[in-house]
């Protein structure tokens, strides 16, 4: 079992970020989401997005923004 697992999605340009970045963040989101259920926590600002899954004994944490574009990470408890 992982301790902590986190995962990547950057994209070669700033236009690739804008074009296919909403529609990525929203499938990531919802195999999530049909996984584990809703998250505990969702934030949207105008820097980005994240939602946030917290379990007795793990937390999993999705956020999207201009500088790191997806990121995904699994901090086992």
């Amino acid at each position: 079992e992982p301790i902590m697992f986190t995962a990547f999605l950057k994209y070669d340009t700033e236009n690739q970020y804008h074009n296919l970045n909403e529609k990525a963040f929203t499938n990531i989101a919802s195999i999530l989401m049909e996984q584990f259920g809703p998250p505990n926590e969702t934030m949207k600002k105008s820097w980005g997005a994240m939602f946030e899954w917290d379990f007795d004994n793990a937390q999993i944490m999705l956020n999207t923004n201009k500088n790191e574009h997806i990121t995904l990470v699994y901090k086992k408890k």
